[in-house]
């Protein structure tokens, strides 16, 4: 499960010399290239994509075409405050559901 800030923080530039560069821009490069050793390591792993602000969203259920994920990670609409609180529960309550006991070897990230 990859849980991604969308707080209205993440406009604020990432660096203070490169003041271009937001926190989405950092955020999502990170995702990318998690993504990217997922396709070559782990290829029919899947993975799903949960938003988290002040409510959480699954913006892309358990699945093994990451192009899915990829897209929708430039589709994210930034939102209010962030409840990381929140999106840890809703990470464990998915895999959870999708994998019940056998839930224990699996990844938030």
């Amino acid at each position: 499960v990859v849980v991604l800030d969308v707080s209205a923080s993440l406009l604020r530039p990432a660096d203070l010399v490169d003041r271009e560069t937001t926190r989405q821009d950092v955020a999502q490069r990170g995702v990318l290239h998690f993504l990217q050793w997922l396709e070559r390591w782990q290829k029919f792993e899947p993975i799903c994509l949960v938003t988290m602000s002040s409510t959480c969203r699954i913006l892309v259920p358990f699945e093994t075409d990451h192009k899915t994920l990829r897209t929708a990670l430039y589709d994210i609409a930034l939102e209010d405050t962030a409840s990381v609180t929140s999106g840890l529960s809703a990470a464990c309550s998915l895999l959870q559901e999708q994998f019940g006991t056998d839930a224990a070897g699996c990844q938030v990230v």
